[in-house]
C-alpha cells in the first residue's frame, strides 16, 4: 500500500488535474497510481506532467526513443513501478512484447543497436555521474548519431524527469497498476 494517499480521479475539483487524468485515460486506458499520488501537490504535478508530455510529443527524439531511455533509467534506479509503466507505454506505441523484453535484456547486455547503445549509455551516464559527461561524449552524439542541441536537451531533461518519477514511486511505494508483466521488469 502506498505511503501517501492516492487521490480518487472522480473526486477532484482541479480542472487542470482533471484534464491530465483524462489524457492518461485516453493514452493508457486508466489513470495510473503514480498520477494519483502526484496529484497531492497539483501545482508541481502540472509542471511535471507537461514536461513529460513535451518530452514525448514535442522533441526531435521519438516517443519510442524516450520510452526506451525511461526504461533504461528506471532499471538503473531499481524502480520496478516505472520500468513496468514505461514498458506498457512503449507497448502502446506499437512495440511488441518480445522487442521490449529484448530491449531490457540489451540494456543489461550488448544486444542494442548502435543508436540505442549510444543513447542508453549517455542517459545512464547522465543519471549516474553527470560530472563524468565530457564534451567528447556530447560531440559523439552530435556527429555520429545526428542529435541536435534540442535532442541533447530532450535526452538530459528526460533523464531528470524519469529519475524524479523513480524517486517518487520508490519512496512512496506506489502500488503497481500497469498491465506489463515482463520477465526483465521483475529482475
Amino acid at each position: 500500500m502506498a505511503r501517501i494517499d492516492r487521490l480518487d480521479p472522480d473526486e477532484l475539483s482541479d480542472e487542470t488535474i482533471e484534464e491530465i487524468f483524462e489524457y492518461a485515460r485516453e493514452k493508457q486506458g486508466a489513470v495510473p497510481n503514480h498520477f494519483k499520488i502526484e496529484a497531492n501537490f497539483p501545482e508541481a504535478f502540472e509542471h511535471f506532467f507537461y514536461m513529460q508530455q513535451a518530452l514525448w510529443e514535442d522533441g526531435p527524439l521519438s516517443m519510442e526513443t524516450m520510452e526506451r531511455v525511461a526504461i533504461a533509467v528506471s532499471m538503473a534506479n531499481d524502480c520496478d513501478y516505472c520500468t513496468g509503466a514505461h514498458c506498457t507505454i512503449l507497448g502502446n506505441t506499437g512495440a511488441d512484447r518480445d522487442d521490449i523484453v529484448a530491449f531490457q535484456e540489451g540494456v543489461k547486455g550488448d544486444s542494442l543497436d548502435e543508436f540505442e547503445r549510444a543513447i542508453v549509455d549517455f542517459a545512464l551516464q547522465v543519471n549516474e555521474d553527470p560530472h563524468g559527461v565530457t564534451g567528447e561524449d556530447v560531440e559523439e552524439l552530435r556527429t555520429e548519431h545526428g542529435l541536435s542541441d534540442a535532442a541533447l536537451l530532450q535526452l538530459v531533461h528526460g533523464v531528470n524527469v524519469f529519475s524524479a518519477a523513480n524517486r517518487v514511486n520508490i519512496v512512496f511505494d506506489t502500488e503497481y497498476d500497469h498491465p506489463w508483466q515482463g520477465e526483465a521488469a521483475d529482475d
